[in-house]
């Protein structure tokens, strides 16, 4: 009963939000990691925080890990393998699949060798459609010639003939937060149910990549944690014309990221803890 009672108490001082609470809020590239640290919640958390920024699910860690690049991203690329080829996607085809997807990245990093490529793997559902998302960059210009080949050689490699099995289009920074978008979330869901000894997630050419470093950490108020979750909410949201019923579930946690929102929003959270002395 005690253990109950003290589980009980636990959850309360988790979930209620606490005018005397205490947070730590870092920041490392696009990401900005904000969670709980005043002694009342460790004491009852059964699993503290401990300081690194790369903790937590697959999907979590890589969120943080992608949005620490500092790199420009120059391309998006699609690689889908051909449902008219590949019927069905089960344990055996997707071994086969992913050996295909590392020979490929094999074979972009040897003609290519300044390019780095995030990447996630998805598939549709009726246990089909079987692709990868990638954005990077190739670490030179890329001309029509090149792009052909590459394109030739995913099909060749795929047995398929059908062109927008190979999909590459110029994009920038903001590309980055789609492969954890919220539409993604029953893929990746399914994913894991179907597959779940498959990484999810990767990143080829790390080599050529700068990743940031993560700030010192600073404590901040529970009122200064509003204002941050209001200056976002305004500058991502409410500007856009939005709806914000997933970020304000999503900021009731006691520990969180935001991660792949503009510069200039990372640099006014900066701003307005400045301003308030943090």
């Amino acid at each position: 009963m005690a253990a109950e009672t003290k589980m009980n108490l636990a959850e309360a001082i988790i979930r209620i939000n606490n005018s005397i609470a205490e947070y730590t809020i870092r920041f490392c590239g696009l990401l900005i990691l904000m969670y709980r640290s005043d002694s009342q919640y460790l004491a009852h958390h059964f699993a503290p925080y401990q300081g690194s920024l790369f903790n937590g699910k697959q999907p979590s860690r890589f969120a943080k890990k992608f949005a620490t690049i500092t790199n420009k991203t120059d391309w998006f690329i699609t690689l889908n393998f051909d449902t008219k080829v590949w019927k069905k996607i089960d344990e055996d085809t997707c071994e086969r699949a992913y050996d295909i997807f590392q020979a490929y990245t094999n074979l972009v990093m040897t003609n290519f060798p300044g390019a780095w490529f995030a990447w996630g793997a998805e598939i549709a559902f009726s246990n089909s459609g079987l692709h990868f998302h990638m954005f990077g960059s190739f670490g030179q210009e890329l001309s029509r010639d090149q792009k052909r080949v590459l394109k030739r050689t995913w099909l060749e490699m795929t047995g398929s003939t059908n062109k927008s099995a190979f999909k590459a289009v110029e994009a920038d920074n903001s590309v980055r937060g789609y492969l954890f978008s919220q539409e993604k979330k029953a893929r990746k869901k399914q994913f894991r149910k179907m597959f779940p000894g498959r990484h999810m997630f990767g990143i080829v050419g790390k080599r050529n990549i700068t990743f940031a470093k993560a700030s010192k950490e600073y404590p901040i108020s529970h009122e200064m944690k509003l204002l941050i979750e209001q200056l976002i909410r305004v500058m991502e949201y409410h500007r856009k014309g939005l709806d914000t019923k997933d970020y304000d579930d999503y900021v009731k946690r006691e520990f969180y990221h935001f991660s792949f929102y503009p510069q200039e929003v990372v640099d006014a959270v900066k701003k307005l803890m400045k301003q308030h002395r943090h």
